[in-house]
């Protein structure tokens, strides 16, 4: 057919695995087929498609279920890109009016997540050209990871509390030549979040014109004083689905619950709770009150937290 449309037959072909529901192959007669229009409405175009791209093996299987999709978009979108460029621009805002900062002299840190972005983006570059997307994905995410615990490590907050301006630019400048890098490198995969990443760092770049491998051996800071948006809200988090609620499944029968279980809470509601992990960088005693502690508690956003904890009978101030 190809030659008598006078087109040259291919010389590969790259075929990716079954996609498997609960271990069972799609079926229409087992009624277990993903429609990809429901799974856009649900979870956005480009989350569908990070999804797919991430989990999908060429050469093996893939296992596809809401519950899967939801804890990858929570985990790699909203948590870990979805935090970081909303918590950097947000920064910059705060200290910045906005605008990139000029970048100076970096140090050992800067030094370190430029060399992890650099390899991370060569990575993923050749890892498509091998078709592995899953492979080339998670060498990005690495980049990913590192450049939140680069905010982190550099403390943004307490070097504009200390009036470290100039290293305060600096660290700023670093994280936003990042997230450049970033938003460039996953057009392929989500072109709309892409495109809209890169207008929140207000660059008119088109994405897919620009030179991957280029991007593997330089990094790029931003112009100085470019603007920034105020908010970047691309990937909110998903609520898992309820299996509890599926159609096809019958009503439970309420239960009785025995007098000594009052204190746990249903699983269901677990779920809801989002787990965090701070440091502590102050406690003291609340006058008047023999159990409470007030801690400021660094979670890694900016500024940290108050929290006011009934821990006073068990630990003291310098012990937390």
């Amino acid at each position: 057919m190809l030659k008598a449309a006078g087109l040259e037959p291919y010389q590969g072909l790259r075929v990716h695995g079954y996609w498997k529901v609960e271990e069972a192959k799609m079926s229409k007669s087992l009624g277990n087929v993903v429609k990809p229009l429901e799974m856009r409405k649900k979870y956005g175009l480009d989350g569908f498609r990070y999804f797919l791209m991430r989990e999908m093996q060429f050469g093996h299987d893939g296992s596809f279920s809401d519950q899967a999709l939801v804890s990858r978009f929570n985990s790699d979108l909203a948590n870990d890109l979805g935090n970081l460029f909303n918590r950097s621009l947000a920064m910059t805002h705060k200290y910045f009016q906005g605008r990139v900062p000029r970048a100076g002299e970096p140090g050992e840190l800067e030094n370190q997540i430029m060399d992890l972005g650099l390899k991370a983006v060569k990575g993923y570059a050749g890892h498509v050209r091998k078709f592995q997307v899953a492979l080339g994905l998670e060498s990005l995410w690495e980049f990913v990871r590192g450049l939140n615990k680069y905010i982190d490590a550099s403390t943004p907050w307490v070097l504009n509390k200390e009036g470290q301006t100039e290293q305060l630019q600096t660290v700023m400048a670093t994280i936003l030549g990042g997230l450049r890098k970033i938003a460039l490198a996953l057009w392929p995969v989500m072109p709309d979040a892409s495109r809209a990443m890169l207008e929140q760092l207000g660059l008119t770049l088109v994405p897919e014109k620009e030179d991957l491998d280029r991007e593997a051996q330089v990094w790029s800071f931003l112009e100085p004083e470019t603007q920034l948006a105020r908010t970047s809200n691309l990937f909110p988090r998903k609520e898992q689905p309820d299996l509890e609620m599926a159609e096809d499944r019958p009503p439970k029968e309420p239960q009785a619950k025995e007098k000594n279980d009052s204190h746990y809470i249903e699983f269901s509601d677990f779920q809801k709770m989002e787990l965090k992990i701070g440091t502590v960088v102050r406690a003291e005693a609340v006058d008047k009150a023999d159990k409470l502690l007030r801690l400021e508690v660094d979670l890694g956003e900016g500024e940290p937290r108050q929290v006011v904890a009934g821990l006073a009978e068990h630990y003291g101030p310098d012990q937390l």
